[in-house]
């Protein structure tokens, strides 16, 4: 049944652009259903941090990492691109900057403007290697020197073998995955990484902190295995 409505989807070009599905399903969903707050930043980044520190919580939703982070005693900007989870997140806490940004385009911040970054969960729905590659050139550009960012992404998870095999046959490449809604129609397009494909993509930066971790997808149940990683510029 799946594959029958991929297939149809496909001659549509529904699933010729897994970018644009997740960008259009990030900007409209309701901000309560965003995941934001799944994984939370723990010592293994604090350690380096001093209070006052500028950090750039990426994918903020509704600002639960954000929320975290200046309760810590930083100063905290989330970005996302859900105008009403930005919104949300402003009335909860107006001493957090919340600003609409695409770390997809050139995201508007000055080089070296952060001593900090948080990335949980977001290069998950980069699918392309283009659009990858910006998003990781402007997240290292904004960092200063010295700074570091911490990342927590989705790798290979077993639990995703058939989704693994019904997207090569669509799209071609490993390791993507497609999200159904309730009427079982494709929702949007995960991308689980390597963590090689971490390193290339942060190349030239040093790669300082690596623990897995694991937990139940609340959209399929299934287990998703992922890294939290910790880059040094």
């Amino acid at each position: 049944m799946q594959l029958v409505i991929l297939k149809s989807q496909c001659q549509n070009n529904f699933m010729m652009n897994g970018d644009k599905i997740n960008k259009e399903y990030w900007k409209n969903i309701k901000p309560e259903k965003i995941l934001s707050g799944t994984v939370f930043p723990g010592k293994e980044l604090t350690q380096y941090l001093k209070p006052g520190d500028k950090i750039l919580d990426v994918g903020c939703g509704t600002g639960k990492v954000s929320e975290y982070l200046f309760k810590k005693g930083y100063s905290v900007t989330g970005i996302d691109i859900n105008i009403k989870a930005l919104k949300k997140g402003e009335k909860i806490n107006k001493n957090i900057s919340y600003k609409r940004a695409d770390i997809t385009n050139k995201i508007p911040f000055g080089s070296g403007a952060f001593d900090s970054i948080v990335v949980p969960y977001v290069l998950t729905s980069i699918i392309s290697k283009e659009k990858q590659k910006i998003a990781t050139k402007e997240i290292r550009r904004v960092l200063k020197k010295g700074g570091h960012i911490w990342l927590c992404d989705a790798t290979y998870s077993p639990d995703y073998k058939k989704r693994y095999e019904i997207a090569k046959k669509i799209i071609g490449e490993d390791n993507l995955a497609f999200s159904y809604n309730k009427s079982n129609k494709i929702e949007r397009v995960l991308r689980h990484y390597k963590e090689a494909d971490f390193d290339v993509l942060f190349a030239g930066l040093s790669k300082i902190y690596r623990s897995k971790i694991s937990f139940n997808s609340p959209h399929s149940g299934m287990n998703i295995k992922s890294l939290k990683i910790i880059y040094k510029k």
